[in-house]
């Protein structure tokens, strides 16, 4: 970023293990005050990578990759970032409508340890509850993205194909270097 001085920066979210691109504009908003950054990231806001939309650095945009029906939307968030005139069409993590809006961030985090391939066990160690209180999560977690319990088959490989879909076929998002979400 010293090298360079770039004006602004397209960062997707999930960078694979280690700093996470919401991590990374931080310490690009840190070293270079002022450069205008877009995510671009299949991830519907913030919560799914463990991070709460109050600690990204202030005037971003946030594309969603799903949303982005052509380059120009990408263009003018970034020319909005760049001017300092980021409209909500260009928060799609604030938008009502984006997928998962209404889960909880326990529950995200149930669908993403899911996802991870965590036993319903591991799941109760991870969160600090009992085997009971994991399983009463993982079900309002289903419920809460259309999936009933008495689905036909296993209501968890359904939740968790599901969650896949909307986020991504990577277990690391939500997950530190060190494995822990």
């Amino acid at each position: 970023m010293r090298d360079y001085d770039p004006d602004g920066v397209v960062l997707d979210v999930d960078l694979g293990l280690g700093l996470n691109g919401f991590d990374l504009a931080k310490i690009i908003s840190n070293e270079t005050p002022g450069t205008g950054i877009v995510f671009l990231t299949q991830l519907p806001d913030s919560r799914f990578a463990s991070t709460s939309v109050k600690d990204l650095p202030t005037g971003v945009a946030y594309i969603r990759k799903s949303a982005l029906a052509n380059l120009d939307i990408l263009f003018e968030a970034l020319d909005a970032v760049l001017r300092g005139k980021v409209r909500p069409v260009y928060r799609h993590d604030l938008q009502s409508d984006r997928p998962f809006a209404r889960l909880t961030s326990k529950q995200i985090e149930v669908l993403r340890l899911m996802a991870q391939g965590k036993s319903n066990a591991q799941i109760a160690e991870i969160r600090g509850s009992s085997l009971n209180a994991a399983e009463d999560a993982i079900r309002r977690a289903c419920v809460a993205i259309g999936i009933s319990p008495e689905v036909r088959g296993n209501s968890r490989t359904a939740a968790v194909a599901r969650y896949l879909a909307v986020v991504g076929t990577s277990n690391d998002v939500g997950t530190k270097q060190d494995g822990t979400a």
